[in-house]
């Protein structure tokens, strides 16, 4: 009889042994949890990550992703195991470094009413020195962040938060502001270059419409603003340089800059600059049509330069 009760006893505590070693022991809010309910498993993943067993909370963070029909009351532990391991990844904590999984897991986070994944792309968006960095991305997720910790109990914690988020959220609209302006003076820009192309072609119809005649008035914009931008390969920026450019071409063929003889004037040394040497062959063209046998030191001297390179 006293052999049956140690053998019933035995049994007995071995299940209680078995029942404890199934609950969780990860906090007193996982009290009476098992080990798979989804609270422990997130606080299992936790403790895994202050202790430096990282590849072990990664583990658990993605197991909790991986669980349906989780009470409503625990739901937001999956969120958090999202922003958990876009941390994980985006830093390369216990990894290889991933960045681009990494805001993958934050903008998950963030479209399923995270509050922290907006913080955590904030600061990610405002690194200049990692190819994701947008200062566009970096005012959208720090004005957000910033709205999400307004809201939040004041500590010394929180106010540090929200100084660093204010601060890439100032740097953001400081470079959208310098983006807006640019954009504007380019747009301007544009708008004068196109208001000048169209002078210049009502221009040469009237002065040279031999060498127009051919084109149609968007044929002639259009080659006008091809002879501009060659111009400008060649140091020639001036309204005043691209006009006489333009002149050349259409006078002297689209490839009067390659001929050896221009090539060769463009690249001696020394003075006059390549829109004054540009206005001289123009010079030079008109009067070598009167007078063939004239030479370009001629031209030079009329214009104040006695030789080539002086």
């Amino acid at each position: 009889m006293v052999k049956i009760f140690i053998l019933l006893f035995g049994f007995i505590f071995s299940l209680f042994c078995l029942a404890d070693d199934n609950l969780c022991q990860h906090g007193e809010d996982t009290a009476g949890l098992t080990n798979s309910h989804p609270l422990c498993i997130f606080r299992a993943g936790q403790n895994d990550f202050h202790n430096g067993n990282y590849n072990d909370a990664r583990v658990k963070w993605k197991t909790l992703l991986t669980m349906d029909s989780i009470p409503q009351e625990f739901s937001i532990h999956k969120l958090h195991a999202r922003e958990n391991l876009g941390y994980l990844y985006f830093y390369g904590i216990g990894m290889k470094e991933n960045l681009f999984l990494g805001l993958e897991y934050w903008h998950e986070a963030t479209s399923l009413g995270g509050q922290e994944a907006d913080k955590y792309l904030c600061f990610a968006y405002a690194n200049s020195d990692t190819i994701i960095f947008s200062f566009r991305k970096t005012h959208v997720h720090c004005s957000k962040a910033e709205s999400i910790y307004e809201k939040r109990i004041s500590t010394k914690k929180i106010e540090d938060i929200l100084a660093k988020i204010r601060e890439k959220k100032a740097f953001a609209e400081n470079e959208l502001d310098k983006y807006k302006t640019e954009k504007q003076m380019i747009k301007a820009n544009e708008k004068a270059r196109i208001h000048f192309h169209q002078q210049l072609r009502k221009d040469l119809r009237e002065k040279m419409p031999k060498e127009t005649n051919s084109y149609t008035d968007s044929e002639l914009l259009a080659y006008i603003d091809q002879q501009d931008k060659i111009a400008g390969d060649h140091d020639i920026k001036s309204k005043r340089g691209v006009v006489n450019w333009v002149v050349l071409a259409l006078s002297s063929g689209n490839d009067f800059y390659q001929k050896p003889e221009v090539k060769n004037y463009f690249k001696l040394p020394g003075k006059p600059n390549a829109e004054t040497r540009l206005s001289i062959l123009v010079d030079y063209l008109i009067v070598k049509k009167k007078n063939p046998a004239i030479k370009i030191d001629t031209i030079f001297a009329d214009h104040g330069y006695h030789k080539m390179g002086d």
